[in-house]
């Protein structure tokens, strides 16, 4: 099978949102606004980083891709660079990763990430996410980065130490206790593959809360009295080739 980190935190969700997302392929809603903001400051901090941690240009990659975002945005994409570089200018170690991908195994199954940063730090590694709201939810957070944790793991051999997260609009980060055991972290992936293999698409959110915001809702038996058809077949091709 070939899947993605994305794939597998969809998956550890709700069953049912994986199924309607990636078999079924049903068009979902987006947030276009906040998903146009969250496209735009990653490039912008992406380019700060690769370029020496320039903040000129980072605000000319965020000038260059200002298109479909509000002047408030604009500033509040301004002020998140200049808090970055006031911050980062204190930062030990090396970004080893920029918006990088690793291509990770487990056992016959393929797993393709990406990741926001990953930096070296006196022999360790510090892997860094960058989200653009005020708050999050740690419990999925916490599901990516362990996911994230065991690809970097297969890749280059050893866990990252430190976990942390940008929360950007909160101009806050949060230091996020590391899963650094090899066992724990391949369970996890292992886990969640064998529920797609065993055909496991039940309504069944890692909180009951999130069936309130679910992009799937109007799809799902559990959350409405009246659900929507899945108006698309699954395909004929077996699940390893609707993964990738």
């Amino acid at each position: 099978m070939k899947v993605t980190a994305t794939q597998l935190v969809t998956y550890w969700t709700c069953p049912f949102l994986w199924h309607v997302s990636y078999e079924r392929r049903e068009p979902l809603p987006v947030w276009g606004t906040r998903r146009r903001f969250g496209n735009v400051i990653h490039a912008a901090i992406a380019e700060y980083e690769r370029r020496g941690r320039s903040l000129e240009r980072a605000v000319l990659v965020l000038e260059d891709h200002r298109a479909g975002l509000s002047s408030e945005d604009l500033e509040e994409a301004r002020a998140i660079l200049v808090w970055r570089h006031d911050r980062v200018r204190k930062r030990e170690g090396r970004p080893l990763l920029i918006e990088g991908g690793l291509r990770a195994f487990l056992g016959v199954h393929r797993l393709d990430v990406r990741m926001d940063r990953l930096d070296r730090r006196c022999g360790e590694f510090l892997l860094a996410e960058y989200k653009g709201g005020r708050t999050v939810d740690r419990r999925p957070l916490r599901t990516q980065l362990a996911i994230l944790a065991y690809a970097i793991l297969d890749v280059l051999g050893r866990a990252p130490s430190h976990w942390e997260v940008e929360l950007l609009r909160a101009r806050e980060v949060l230091e996020i206790p590391p899963e650094t055991d090899p066992a724990a972290l391949r369970r996890l992936p292992d886990l969640l593959i064998r529920g797609i293999l065993d055909g496991d698409r039940e309504p069944r959110p890692y909180d009951p809360a999130f069936c309130r915001r679910c992009p799937a809702r109007a799809y799902c038996p559990k959350a409405t009295l009246h659900p929507k058809p899945l108006t698309r077949a699954v395909p004929l091709e077996s699940p390893q080739a609707l993964l990738f």
